[in-house]
């Protein structure tokens, strides 16, 4: 299925210059990397310098993995209860902004990661990237609301038929 929203947001300068903004990021903090590991190699030796960004990039997906799952269940539960927080998905959305830095092997990008976590900072990362790309929390709420509520329905249609 296509949604017409997503594709015209995608598509939109604001945002398309919020993406490359983005890229630009990761792509300079792993030429960095790239300088501080070969130093690293050079003072400490390559095998440990190896198996430090190895454990740096285990850590980053753990981290990644159980804030991503932490936040996402926040913001259904926010949706499923049917009350309004503002900061829910704006949060869930730096969040996102934070995994491909911790995700991506090195030192620079597991610092910038993790200072992304940070709620205060997430949050605003997520609030611009909202402002960017057109999207409102209260237009997300009610999609995520709606879908939420379809996906309630095809399961107790489900269940029903199934008896």
């Amino acid at each position: 299925m296509l949604n017409l929203k997503l594709l015209y947001t995608l598509l939109d300068l604001r945002a398309i210059r919020a993406y490359l903004g983005i890229v630009a990021c990761v792509g300079f903090s792993v030429l960095f990397d790239t300088v501080l590991i070969l130093r690293l190699a050079h003072l400490l030796g390559p095998w440990i310098a190896m198996t430090l960004i190895s454990l740096f990039t285990v850590l980053g997906l753990i981290i990644s993995h159980h804030t991503v799952e932490k936040r996402c269940t926040k913001l259904v539960q926010s949706v499923d209860g049917g009350h309004f927080q503002d900061r829910s998905l704006p949060e869930y959305l730096g969040t996102l902004l934070a995994v491909p830095f911790l995700v991506i092997p090195g030192l620079m990008n597991t610092v910038i990661g993790a200072f992304t976590l940070i709620p205060t900072l997430s949050n605003a990362l997520g609030s611009a990237l909202l402002k960017t790309s057109g999207m409102s929390w209260q237009d997300a709420y009610e999609y995520l609301r709606l879908e939420r509520l379809a996906q309630a329905d095809t399961t107790s249609d489900q269940e029903i038929r199934s008896e």
